[in-house]
């Protein structure tokens, strides 16, 4: 019976080639990282020295674990292949296990983050099973099985550490284990067993199945995750947009309300001039329109008796009697008009004698007009009366119709 040992779980790469329980090479190497690189590059090294060829052996043992993922799944491809092609026997063993042998022993192995893989072993059988616990734990275990020798990482617990031979371990063990039945011509399956990475490896094609379908589960959470994500990324813009939205519509309803309220303001004053207008027009405009006919009737020598006054136009009333609008009246006419006005306003919206300042204002005016315009303002007017002129009219007429005045010159 020609075997083919071979552990790559964990520091030590381990290459053997046996026949009936005799040793016939054995490699041993520690610290080799790249297993997947050595470790078919070994075995056809020991194959070749030995003259052999892969057909030439019936079984491979390898170990399963506890240890790195991608060293236990450097001997499992291996056996895979050989057990699909060339029908070799497959037999495994546990890297514990292994580090024990046959001895009386605690075998651990580190498991990082301040963990240990530990299993407890009395010539080859199991005492404790491999399980992970924390390094705090250790002594517990060590005090409850004072007589066993400790094997392995045990540099972790403060042991040094010693070389044991791995191969002859393995191959003396694998002959208490059962050859594994199924074939592996399916995938062979890694079970986590917890969270901390302690891995056991089972043949089950319903399991395959299941871990196939939770993987496709998963590829399709993670690309809705991507999409969510790329989602989530072309969303923010939006709300940002959003925002800025909401912020505009809160200040245009503020300024709406601002309108609101003023227009409500315009109306309340709109509705309170309209009254204002209307009582204006129906008490003071009679005797506002009474007054200024009056005054424009004694500046015109009576040429023009009666004036009305219209929402948009004052008219006057001409000499056949036709009412026409003030604008189609001469200059100096229009300029005694609005003179007219003025004296109407004042003596209808003051009770008080208020000084009226006149600046030159009968420009227009001719000598016979503005005779009467003076004459009306000294008859009519106990109020001060102060007149800005550039020329000396107004003086020369104040003279000739005997007026006091006081002058002054610039």
């Amino acid at each position: 019976m020609k075997t083919i040992v071979m552990d790559s779980a964990n520091k030590y790469l381990v290459v053997a080639l046996y026949e009936n329980q005799k040793c016939l090479a054995s490699l041993q190497e520690e610290g080799n990282r790249k297993q997947s690189e050595y470790a078919i590059v070994y075995l056809q090294k020991l194959l070749q020295e030995n003259h052999l060829k892969m057909s030439d052996f019936d079984e491979m043992v390898i170990t399963i674990g506890p240890g790195s993922y991608t060293g236990v799944r450097v001997a499992l491809t291996i056996a895979k292949t050989l057990n699909a092609t060339m029908n070799i026997k497959v037999k495994t063993v546990s890297s514990l296990k292994a580090m024990a042998g046959m001895k009386k022993a605690i075998s651990i192995l580190d498991a990082r983050s301040h963990k240990l893989f530990l299993g407890i072993y009395n010539e080859g059988k199991v005492i404790v099973d491999d399980c992970l616990i924390n390094i705090d734990e250790f002594e517990n275990y060590q005090k409850q099985y004072t007589d066993y020798e400790i094997v392995g990482d045990t540099h972790l617990v403060g042991i040094p550490e010693k070389e044991v031979d791995l191969a002859n371990h393995i191959y003396t063990l694998s002959t208490l284990e059962k050859e594994i039945e199924n074939k592996i011509k399916k995938e062979l399956i890694i079970i986590n067993l917890n969270t901390d990475n302690y891995n056991q490896i089972i043949y089950n094609e319903e399991i395959e199945e299941k871990i196939n379908l939770i993987n496709k589960e998963i590829n399709e959470k993670e690309l809705e995750e991507h999409k969510l994500e790329l989602d989530k990324q072309n969303i923010f813009p939006k709300i940002d947009r959003l925002a800025n939205i909401q912020e505009e519509l809160e200040y245009s309803l503020e300024e709406y309300n601002e309108l609101k309220n003023n227009s409500e303001i315009i109306d309340i004053a709109k509705e309170y001039l309209e009254k204002a207008y209307k009582n204006m027009k129906e008490n003071v405009t009679p005797k506002f329109s009474k007054e200024l006919s009056q005054t424009i009737s004694n500046i015109s020598d009576g040429k023009y008796k009666n004036m009305k006054i219209t929402d948009n136009d004052i008219m006057v009333e001409v000499e056949n009697g036709n009412y026409v609008s003030a604008s189609q009246l001469s200059e100096g006419t229009i300029e005694q008009l609005y003179f007219s006005l003025r004296m109407a306003i004042l003596k209808e919206i003051s009770n008080e004698t208020l000084p009226i300042f006149l600046d030159e204002s009968f420009v227009f005016f001719d000598k016979n007009r503005l005779i009467n315009t003076i004459n009306y303002l000294n008859s009519n007017h106990d109020n001060q009366i102060i007149i800005f002129s550039c020329t000396e009219r107004e003086k020369d007429i104040l003279d000739y119709l005997n007026i006091k005045y006081n002058l002054i010159t610039l």
